[in-house]
């Protein structure tokens, strides 16, 4: 019997502890049988701020230790870090799902007092669809920081928006996916309706949104920036100049989110309202002790700013508008 003649070919190797144990370690060589192969899970890289934050992006050696040990450092995938923007060469073609995540918005500056809170800020997008990528796609990244005030308090200096996060192909005119930041939250001390210094969420929308219970049309539309002195900026400038800085402001020592975050419309030296989020196009914004309400919100301009407009270019999507509660991130898996 065959069976018979496998078992009188077993090979009896070493005791596993030399007499320790009196155990022996036993091997069937079966001819026709193979060990089961390996399963070696699809590809995935997540990408974000590398501890940064403010309104420049990281830079190379940030990213290097933030992503230490990580296979997206493997030199075959060439990533690399300019003005911010992260570069990862794409190795296999094939079908990659891509979910990127909007920066929340700024509030104003908060040495604990109780009446400043991050439920206020504006909860960035998220924005995620199927891609058909090629071996050689040079995919570039911007992941969207919320930006800070460093000077204020509740009634001093409303929050900054934060940024977009974005994913492109190099060389190409129009983003992958882009998601749009939150926007920042007002100052609080208003005798009107507290729930509208709330800054707004980022949008699912091409479009960003005004300003939060208004509808002053100072947000930008199809791609385009906020049309007010620093706000938020859109997808067309950012990759004109292949800049997606965000500001920095000395009314209050403010510096708005990478990814195009946006600091208030002023009224002479201050800036007590809040600035919109960047995307795919840019958030719209108040002017804080305005008394024209003629544009709804808060008679005062206490209103939170708007959020930043997204896009997807993919299949099979799934947008949801002002959900991330941090910063953002970028997410490639291959299928």
């Amino acid at each position: 019997m065959k069976l018979r003649k496998y078992l009188l070919a077993l090979v009896v190797a070493a005791p596993v502890a030399a007499y320790a144990s009196n155990s022996y370690e036993l091997r069937v060589s079966v001819p026709g049988m193979k060990a089961p192969a390996p399963t070696v899970a699809s590809p995935m890289f997540e990408f974000t701020t590398c501890g940064k934050n403010f309104q420049t992006g990281p830079s190379l050696s940030q990213c290097r230790s933030a992503y230490s040990g990580q296979s997206i450092l493997d030199p075959v995938y060439n990533f690399s870090v300019s003005s911010g923007i992260q570069q990862w060469t794409v190795q296999e073609t094939g079908k990659y799902r891509i979910t990127a995540y909007g920066s929340w918005g700024g509030i104003p500056y908060d040495p604990g007092d109780p009446r400043v809170t991050d439920e206020m800020r504006g909860r960035g997008a998220m924005i995620s669809g199927d891609f058909n990528l090629s071996a050689g796609d040079v995919v570039k990244v911007v992941v969207g920081q919320s930006g800070r005030n460093y000077k204020g308090n509740y009634a001093n200096g409303g929050g900054v928006g934060g940024g977009g996060s974005f994913v492109w192909i190099d060389g190409q005119s129009q983003p992958l996916i882009a998601a749009g930041g939150g926007g920042g939250a007002s100052i609080v001390n208003t005798k009107y309706d507290q729930s509208l210094v709330y800054g707004v969420g980022g949008d699912v929308g091409l479009d960003g949104t005004p300003a939060n219970g208004t509808t002053m049309a100072n947000f930008g539309v199809n791609g385009g920036s906020a049309t007010y002195t620093k706000g938020a900026r859109g997808w067309n400038s950012m990759i004109s100049r292949m800049n997606f800085n965000g500001y920095y402001d000395s009314s209050y020592d403010r510096y708005s989110g990478f990814g195009g975050g946006g600091i208030s419309v002023m009224t002479g030296p201050h800036g007590h309202g809040a600035g919109g989020g960047g995307g795919y196009s840019g958030g719209g914004s108040t002017k804080a002790n305005s008394t024209d309400s003629s544009y709804g919100g808060n008679p005062d301009g206490r209103n939170g700013g708007g959020g930043g407009g997204s896009y997807n270019a993919g299949t099979n999507q799934d947008n949801q508008a002002g959900v991330n509660a941090g910063l953002g991130r970028v997410v490639i898996e291959k299928y």
